[in-house]
């Protein structure tokens, strides 16, 4: 929220709509980020159900053709069970975190953000207006209740953009701490995907 209280916020009275633009500009980033973070989650849970989808497809094939692996029956059968519950629980996983949606929703968030910093950006040098700055930010607000917030790795990562807080050193080691936690995140989509193909490679080696 912000406050109209000018001492209170320690900005001066010339300054108003410029901090106000800044913390707009701040937020409307991050959401973009958080955005593009939630758009790899679900490109990366359809490849995980796509793969596991073909591998099913792919063993009833086998058995009902006969064709001659090194793989048992009797192990197919464990792995078509095995995948038949990693298919079930990522697509419950995808209906729970509703990924699409909730990118959908964080760009939406941040294209009106873009629009209301371009509202205000032709005040950033004027003279404090109570009314006018009440209204602005009023409409911040409603935007902001609107929508979901983004997570704190999503702010981390908009950082890496403003290094200015950081010294050469410190931004080194904060860019690297930074990158692997927010890969991390997708790790687990990762090491699926690689017992997946090494499944395929497996039955057909």
């Amino acid at each position: 929220m912000f406050f109209t209280n000018l001492e209170f916020m320690g900005i001066k009275s010339n300054k108003t709509f410029e901090e106000l633009h800044r913390r707009i500009d701040v937020v409307t980033r991050v959401r973009y980020i958080a955005a593009r973070r939630l758009k790899i989650h679900q490109r990366l849970s359809q490849w995980v159900i796509t793969l596991i989808s073909v591998i099913l497809i792919i063993i009833p094939l086998l058995q009902t053709f006969q064709i001659k692996t090194k793989v048992s029956e009797q192990a197919l059968n464990v792995i078509e069970v095995f995948l038949g519950v990693a298919i079930l629980a990522y697509s419950l996983l995808l209906n729970m975190e509703n990924y699409t949606s909730r990118a959908e929703k964080m760009q939406s968030c941040g294209v009106e953000l873009t629009f209301l910093k371009s509202r205000i950006y032709p005040y950033i040098h004027y003279k404090h207006n109570t009314k006018l700055y009440n209204q602005f930010a009023e409409k911040y607000n409603i935007i902001l209740e609107k929508y979901e917030n983004h997570d704190d790795i999503d702010y981390k990562f908009f950082t890496l953009e403003k290094p200015q807080g950081f010294s050469k050193e410190n931004f080194y080691f904060a860019w690297i701490a930074i990158k692997i936690r927010f890969w991390l995140s997708f790790s687990h989509y990762i090491i699926v995907i690689f017992i997946l193909i090494a499944t395929i490679y497996y039955i057909f080696k």
